[in-house]
């Protein structure tokens, strides 16, 4: 079941990139080289990916729905397994692994084309 709208989905992604740009600070592993480059990058494929999908918050709607649903997939993972791929422990571990759960989570709760508004035609006099 799709519970989330592209609408909603857009938001998140725009919270979500902003989330993982700033968590090295707020979650003090700034000073761990490739723990603060996989967020930022992350982060920031995630804001490029939700400027240029074809969805109601995207800017220019280059990319469909469908093709950007794959790649928050391949975040979501990368961000999962990036942990042990990239050597991170301490405090950048289970940030990163419930981002990415949280990430393929939404994505398989999200529609892949916008709900139709309701059309009810006016009456002419």
């Amino acid at each position: 079941m799709k519970i989330i709208s592209t609408k909603t989905h857009g938001i998140l992604d725009y919270l979500l990139a902003a989330w993982l740009i700033v968590s090295p600070w707020l979650l003090g592993f700034h000073t761990i080289t490739g723990a603060m480059l996989c967020a930022v990058v992350a982060g920031s494929i995630t804001l490029l990916l939700a400027l240029f999908t074809d969805y109601e918050p995207g800017l220019v709607p280059a990319i469909p729905m469908p093709v950007h649903l794959f790649f928050d997939i391949l975040i979501g993972i990368f961000l999962a397994v990036s942990p042990w791929f990239l050597n991170i422990s301490g405090a950048g571990v289970w940030p990163f692994f419930l981002t990415g759960i949280a990430e393929i989570i939404i994505v398989l709760l999200s529609s892949t084309a916008p709900r139709k508004a309701s059309y009810s035609p006016t009456p002419r006099s």
